[in-house]
């Protein structure tokens, strides 16, 4: 159920250039994501449960993701390529939790967006 194509949503992901502070080009994703919800990841995340996201995928999917990445969900990336991804909406919190067949991956939303 977590990959079906017809839940699946587009969005766009920054990959962090490794020792530095800048951002690769987006990268276009169709994946399946939805906002922090159940009972237990309100009693985890507290309060700020609503400024998280989260998305479920094949561990193969979620290789692509790193702690520290930028992800665009609910804004459009910008047509000229910003090194430091000023506009991204959401950031990788913390590597994907991988499963045997399943992984985790946890975005937080930047302030003031």
């Amino acid at each position: 159920m977590i990959c079906l194509k017809r839940n699946k949503r587009l969005f766009y992901l920054c990959t962090k250039i490794k020792n530095s502070t800048k951002f690769n080009k987006p990268i276009r994703l169709n994946l399946n994501y939805e906002p922090t919800n159940s009972i237990g990841e309100r009693l985890t995340l507290g309060e700020d449960y609503s400024m998280y996201l989260k998305i479920k995928c094949t561990p193969k999917e979620a290789s692509l993701f790193k702690n520290g990445d930028k992800c665009y969900f609910y804004v459009n990336p910008p047509k000229e390529h910003d090194e430091l991804c000023k506009t991204a909406d959401y950031i990788v919190d913390g590597d994907p939790q991988i499963t045997l067949n399943q992984a985790e991956i946890k975005f937080r939303k930047l302030s003031g967006r």
